[in-house]
């Protein structure tokens, strides 16, 4: 279970995927969904998020957790 303060990353993490799914930035989607499973593997939104930006940029879904990269997982101070 991640910390209250790594909570409140991911949830503006998902804040910011939903706001450019509406937008149709769906590799901005991308890279917040990838960041969140990096800081919560188990969170349930993110894969959700993927599959869907991955859908609508013409690469497979994801059928499982990505692996986390530097760059998907911002630092937190």
């Amino acid at each position: 279970m991640p910390t209250e303060r790594i909570q409140r990353r991911i949830d503006a993490l998902l804040d910011e995927a939903e706001a450019a799914m509406s937008v149709g930035g769906r590799s901005v989607v991308a890279e917040k969904a990838r960041a969140v499973l990096a800081m919560d593997p188990e969170n349930e939104d993110g894969p959700a998020l993927l599959r869907a930006a991955e859908a609508n940029l013409g690469s497979p879904a994801a059928t499982s957790t990505p692996a986390p990269t530097a760059a998907a997982a911002p630092a937190v101070a």
